[in-house]
């Protein structure tokens, strides 16, 4: 199932990221959430997504988990997966890209659709310039948090 899906190791940012998420969803096409604890699944039920993923491991570290999401990921070919921009998130996102020789673009300030493909912005060269730039599905996009 095709789909746009959000991952934050962080609850907070996890429900920022569900705007653009909805936003980028077609008419028809379900926003998905990837969690790892059963607070964060609880916590993010009130958002009316269509599926959330709650992965179970042993593991303390959220980066430990990019093989299981990748794998679920390389099953279910979401279009994007759109990840909070947090330190942990961005190492996340770039092994789970690794494995799914998959597009990254980090730290996205607008995210778009272009043809068959997403379009994002971001600044470059310390914010004197924006860089677009489009990948195609399944492609991976870091979103810095918004301040509290």
């Amino acid at each position: 199932m095709a789909g746009i899906w959000i991952y934050s190791e962080d609850a907070s940012i996890a429900a920022q990221l569900i705007a653009p998420a909805r936003e980028l969803a077609a008419p028809g096409q379900p926003v998905c959430a990837v969690v790892l604890d059963q607070q964060t699944a609880e916590g993010l039920l009130t958002y009316g997504l269509h599926i959330i993923y709650k992965l179970i491991g042993q593991s303390e570290w959220p980066e430990s988990y990019a093989a299981a999401i990748a794998s679920l990921a390389d099953k279910e070919k979401p279009e994007v997966l759109l990840v909070g921009g947090t330190l942990r998130g961005k190492d996340l996102a770039a092994k789970v890209a690794a494995r799914l020789g998959a597009g990254l673009v980090s730290d996205a300030f607008a995210v778009r659709r272009s043809g068959d493909g997403i379009e994002t912005d971001r600044l470059m060269y310390g914010g004197l310039a924006v860089c677009s730039e489009v990948t195609l599905p399944t492609a991976l996009v870091t979103i810095p948090p918004a301040a509290p």
